[in-house]
């Protein structure tokens, strides 16, 4: 529509006008689709959460496991230690 605001419309122009308003629209339809699409695929904060908190227990266990492997070894010693003192102190007998 290349006329002047104050020239009246032709059936020509609103027929433009409205192929433009259709073109738009569709695009705009299309882009709605694609991000409703993409919101599907995300996780809900209470998803997230669920996740979030699985992972950190299976962090917890996997810190406990260490943590006793850490201190096998010295109880083992100790152990060991207290048994040899048992044998040194059967022979003294």
């Amino acid at each position: 529509m290349d006329q002047q605001d104050n020239e009246p419309a032709t059936k020509e122009d609103l027929h433009q006008v409205k192929q433009e308003l259709a073109a738009k629209i569709d695009n705009l339809t299309l882009q709605v689709v694609k991000n409703s699409e993409q919101v599907r695929k995300m996780v809900t904060k209470e998803e997230f959460g669920k996740a979030y908190n699985e992972i950190i227990h299976g962090q917890d266990k996997m810190m406990t496991i260490l943590t006793r492997i850490d201190q096998k070894p010295v109880a083992t010693t100790a152990r060991i230690d207290r048994i040899e003192s048992d044998v040194e102190r059967l022979k003294t007998r």
